[in-house]
């Protein structure tokens, strides 16, 4: 999925420079991370759920879940959605009764 790789990209860049979304420089993602009209899952959702809460994003209540979860839940198949992903991740790592939690924020993307 490219949308991985472009996530793993920022992460490095940002831990490697210590850079924060707010700035103007090569370390900022633009907002296409965030747009749902594209097939695939916004790169911002995989920060969202590995984040600690932030409550300028009131949507955003789902943090701590690692790299190695996102990618073991991701599949190289062409029908392979966003939806499908939230749908795999919560039924594989989030408590029952957490799962609202990242319907949350996925709706935020547009999903």
């Amino acid at each position: 999925m490219e949308v991985w790789g472009v996530f793993i990209g920022y992460r490095l860049i940002s831990d490697q420079y210590v850079c924060s979304t707010s700035e103007a420089n090569f370390c900022t993602i633009n907002e296409i991370g965030k747009r749902s009209d594209f097939p695939f899952i916004p790169f911002w959702v995989f920060h969202d759920l590995m984040d600690t809460y932030n409550s300028n994003e009131p949507f955003n209540h789902v943090n701590g879940y690692s790299i190695g979860q996102m990618f073991s839940i991701l599949s190289n198949s062409a029908n392979y959605t966003p939806v499908r992903f939230k749908n795999s991740f919560k039924s594989t790592y989030v408590p029952q009764n957490q799962r609202y939690k990242v319907d949350d924020l996925f709706e935020e993307y547009g999903y």
